[in-house]
């Protein structure tokens, strides 16, 4: 079983517990070696208040720091997709063009639009797989 929770998924998300925004996707996953064949997964939508409360976080502010984090590895991995970018089409009109068109990885969004909704680990993934040689 494997507890996992992020902020980046809760974006248009309500909290199922008292219906305020949700900052938080908190989810478990269970292997199909589960020696109790009969749980199933979980999946659900918390504000920062019934996540800190859930979690057993001391304040909201351990939550706010939380957040920060997934800020900054987003904007990490946007560098990243710089970066790359750079590598994979030296041509700065190269890179708008790849930026701003759609691609069937993204499910015919542009990286742009992806980056712009917290997907900038899926726009930074489908540049690395560039590099190796697979299309963008």
């Amino acid at each position: 079983m494997i507890l996992w929770c992020g902020s980046v998924h809760a974006k248009g998300e309500t909290c199922t517990q008292c219906g305020h925004a949700a900052a938080h996707k908190v989810g478990e996953e269970i292997f199909a070696d589960d020696p109790n064949p009969v749980r199933h997964e979980f999946t659900s939508y918390l504000c920062c208040t019934c996540f800190s409360r859930v979690m057993g976080l001391r304040n909201e502010r351990a939550c706010a720091g939380a957040q920060q984090a997934a800020r900054v590895f987003e904007v990490l991995a946007m560098l990243r997709v710089q970066e790359i970018l750079e590598k994979v089409h030296p041509d700065k009109a190269a890179q708008i063009e790849w930026l701003t068109s759609p691609h069937a990885e993204l499910g015919g969004r542009r990286p742009l639009e992806a980056m712009a909704e917290g997907k900038a680990g899926v726009v930074r993934d489908m540049l690395e797989g560039a590099l190796q040689g697979l299309p963008s």
